[in-house]
């Protein structure tokens, strides 16, 4: 495998990696080409099941009383935050 030409790393907003890009050109360096990588365990069902209820970077990026807050939302109004 060639040296990445470019190296990008996405992160959320608590910093946790969610992917890496690597750019390398092929042999005949007419074509490049784009690998995501992503780290491990972070594809897991629950986990992305978890993604869609709870706010980016949770739990970093939430203060200790948004769990208790957004479950007493969803039981009253029977509708998630978003």
């Amino acid at each position: 495998m060639s040296k990445p030409a470019l190296l990008l790393t996405e992160t959320d907003e608590a910093g946790n990696v969610v992917a890496t890009y690597h750019q390398t050109s092929t042999a005949k360096r007419s074509a490049t080409r784009i690998d995501r990588i992503v780290p491990d365990g972070s594809q897991k069902s629950l986990k992305t099941l978890l993604d869609v209820f709870l706010p980016s970077g949770y739990p970093q990026s939430v203060t200790e009383d948004y769990l208790p807050y957004a479950a007493s939302f969803i039981r009253v109004t029977g509708t998630a935050l978003i």
